[in-house]
């Protein structure tokens, strides 16, 4: 089960990061390394939306099911993929450790994940029915 990161959306034949720097796909000199966090692509309102990195298109909220594990083991879930993005993945993992071995709360959790990944939204809506960049806390969510 995804746990943390920018949810994978699509895979593309053309790699938008060489298109934006006027390179070929086959010939990028793997330009994507110069926005480790990707591309972020916003709506005709100037809302940030989704997130291009070569030929992926990814969420652009990061997801946070810290708030959701009590659930996912009720369901079986066993492991979660956290993804590593543009910050301390260590700590992260750390965090989610904590949270799932009781030695922190979900809330406390969530707050740390915005600080070592500050001005990034947390969502969890894909998990709930709910727009997938939202964040539904648990007592919001329908049984």
């Amino acid at each position: 089960m995804f746990g943390f990161g920018r949810v994978p959306l699509a895979i593309s034949a053309r790699c938008y990061h060489a298109r934006v720097h006027s390179l070929a796909k086959d010939n990028c000199r793997f330009v994507c390394d110069k926005d480790p966090d990707g591309l972020v692509v916003r709506t005709l309102d100037n809302q940030e939306f989704l997130t291009d990195n070569g030929v992926q298109t990814l969420s652009h909220a990061c997801a946070n099911l810290l708030h959701d594990l009590g659930k996912l083991e009720q369901g079986g879930v066993r492991s979660l993929r956290l993804s590593p993005q543009a910050c301390d993945t260590v700590d992260v993992a750390r965090t989610f450790r904590d949270v799932l071995d009781g030695r922190e709360d979900a809330e406390a959790g969530s707050r740390h994940l915005q600080q070592i990944y500050p001005n990034i939204p947390l969502a969890n809506g894909f998990l709930h029915g709910a727009p997938g960049f939202s964040f539904v806390m648990p007592e919001q969510a329908a049984e």
